[in-house]
């Protein structure tokens, strides 16, 4: 934008000037005589504004391949961004076999770890978007991340509140005896039950149900 106006505007008012000193130039040498220093100091004046289309393309040049270079850079990470999506849905549809109620603490782990990878997602879209606002692009849409995101859910908290039950009970049962509360007990497995219920309608696959 800079060089564009340059070019535009300021440049045509250089020229008009170094006319105008020119015309000064040649009355001063109508009147008087000047040095070859003096002459070659002048002409200078009149040849360095020639000089200045040549570094305006070469500028034009560095900007156009800065700016095809991240264009390039920016579809690259749309395309890198849709194969992890795709990936993290292999991974999500994984949950709906997982059925092995002594086997929740790896669950865990890796919804905690596919969940990750969508609330990060939010940063890259954002960032995406951005980008193409920048380079007047339409900005791109990503409902796959929300998809699996909302796919997610029941299992992350499926497996969260079991491993929360089993880390409870392992108290309860072999904990200090004097150190266990009876109406925190019950709250506590109260509460834990009615999400296992809630999540048990929530969830498409069979398997899960049954760990709920």
């Amino acid at each position: 934008e800079y060089v564009q106006k340059a070019r535009a505007t300021t440049v045509p008012k250089l020229t008009k000037d170094v006319e105008q000193a020119k015309k000064s130039l040649d009355f001063l040498l109508s009147k008087s005589t000047l040095s070859k220093e003096q002459i070659e100091e002048n002409t200078k004046l009149f040849t360095w504004l020639g000089r200045l289309d040549p570094i305006f393309e070469e500028h034009a040049i560095l900007i156009r391949t800065a700016r095809e270079k991240a264009e390039a850079a920016l579809k690259e990470k749309r395309e890198e961004f849709i194969a992890q999506l795709e990936s993290t849905r292999t991974l999500v549809d994984e949950c709906e076999g997982w059925g092995d109620v002594n086997a929740t603490s790896t669950y865990l782990a890796k919804a905690e770890k596919m969940q990750s990878v969508l609330v990060t997602g939010l940063d890259i879209i954002e960032d995406i978007n951005h980008q193409e606002e920048a380079f007047e692009w339409d900005l791109t849409k990503y409902p796959l991340r929300d998809k699996l995101n909302s796919k997610l859910d029941p299992y992350l908290k499926l497996y969260q509140n079991v491993e929360e039950f089993n880390s409870k009970r392992e108290k309860w049962f072999h904990g200090e005896f004097s150190e266990i509360n009876p109406e925190t007990v019950e709250d506590t497995a109260g509460t834990i039950w009615r999400t296992l219920y809630k999540l048990e309608k929530e969830l498409s696959s069979d398997v899960a149900k049954d760990i709920a």
